[in-house]
């Protein structure tokens, strides 16, 4: 191998490593805060700052594809048989759930298209709720200014996690505080999730679905859990660096962000937040009228926040965790299978999708 060969790859691993150590610290120091999502959004924050002061922190899209893999594997976690077989006790709640999501999307995105101005693949992904991780892994491959996604999906869960527990708390409607466990997966469990997720993200990205890594992964690990056949997660040491792989390509993007990028879209985000806020508001008041579900579980299943986050919620404030998560699971899964498909469809796919994701492509190896 030529000198030059061996010198471009070690300025590769030179820039993976030290944009793992930014990611880490910002990571470790919001989770030292109890900030939500902590590893994911630390990391933004950090790589962030250092690519709007300079440093090339960019990841090969080859370390990046690895990582989604993994995600995909991590979120199909969440499907579990105690949840599809909950599934037909709340057959209500689950409907209002659903006319609830298309609402906020609906509603979310006309605002950020129509009233802040953002593009229509922006304002589509940035509406999307409580699937962050998955969203910006789409987004990742699209036409999205992925710097205003970003900014509108962090902001929706740290304001969710942070606003949520004081005012389920302060209705006196909670239950007993608790600490969630989250199980890991033994070795036997891995023997079959890891090459079941790679089949499956391998199956998925030539059959050209959007973010097929990440999708596929996540479908065949949903298939391996829900059968009952593995019932942890892939273990912390593994999960950390996938979120902070996901912190660094977000926050890679925000390289030439001006102040009035960062503050206009942070004015948006608050705007999208109400929005959002209000129609789930809906939802839950539906909820109450309708069945006999509490104020609590129902207001942290339809809150726009993430998977995990809200289900953790629902075990510290004594809700009805199993409730909470088969209907955060029942979206999550249903925007799985059905986004694909109307990305597809949508005005800002095709030829234009594809131009920018071979551009981002060929910047980022």
């Amino acid at each position: 191998m030529r000198a030059w060969d061996w010198k471009a790859i070690g300025t590769v691993i030179g820039r993976t490593i030290a944009a793992f150590v930014v990611a880490a610290a910002g990571g470790i120091a919001f989770d030292w805060f109890g900030v939500p999502a902590a590893w994911v959004s630390g990391a933004t924050i950090s790589v962030a700052l250092f690519t709007m002061a300079g440093a090339d922190l960019r990841l090969s899209n080859r370390v990046r594809d690895v990582v989604f893999v993994f995600l995909g594997i991590s979120m199909g976690a969440g499907v579990t048989p105690e949840t599809i077989a909950r599934l037909p006790h709340w057959p209500v709640s689950l409907a209002l759930l659903f006319m609830a999501v298309a609402g906020v999307i609906a509603g979310v995105y006309l605002f950020l298209h129509r009233v802040a101005g953002w593009d229509k693949a922006t304002a589509f992904y940035a509406a999307i709720p409580g699937a962050m991780s998955y969203v910006l892994a789409m987004a990742v491959e699209s036409p999205a200014d992925l710097r205003r996604v970003a900014i509108a999906q962090t902001f929706r869960i740290m304001v969710l996690v942070v606003v949520l527990p004081v005012v389920i708390v302060g209705s006196g409607l909670s239950g007993p505080l608790q600490v969630p466990v989250w199980p890991v997966a033994g070795l036997r469990e891995l023997a079959i999730l890891l090459p079941v997720g790679i089949i499956g993200a391998i199956a998925a990205e030539r059959a050209g679905v959007p973010a097929g890594l990440l999708t596929g992964a996540f479908l065949a690990s949903a298939v391996v859990h829900g059968a009952g056949l593995a019932h942890g997660n892939l273990p912390q040491p593994v999960l950390i660096p996938c979120f902070l792989t996901v912190g660094i390509v977000i926050g890679t993007r925000f390289l030439g962000t001006d102040r009035d990028l960062l503050l206009g879209s942070l004015a948006a985000s608050v705007g999208a937040f109400l929005i959002s806020a209000g129609v789930a508001g809906l939802g839950v008041v539906a909820v109450l009228m309708t069945t006999d579900i509490g104020f609590d579980a129902a207001a942290l299943a339809f809150a726009p926040g993430g998977l995990e986050a809200m289900t953790a919620l629902s075990f510290m404030l004594g809700a009805d965790p199993a409730y909470v998560a088969t209907h955060q699971v029942f979206r999550f899964v249903g925007m799985v299978l059905v986004l694909p498909s109307v990305i597809g469809r949508l005005a800002f796919a095709g030829a234009r999708w594809k131009e920018a994701s071979l551009d981002q492509r060929s910047r980022a190896d």
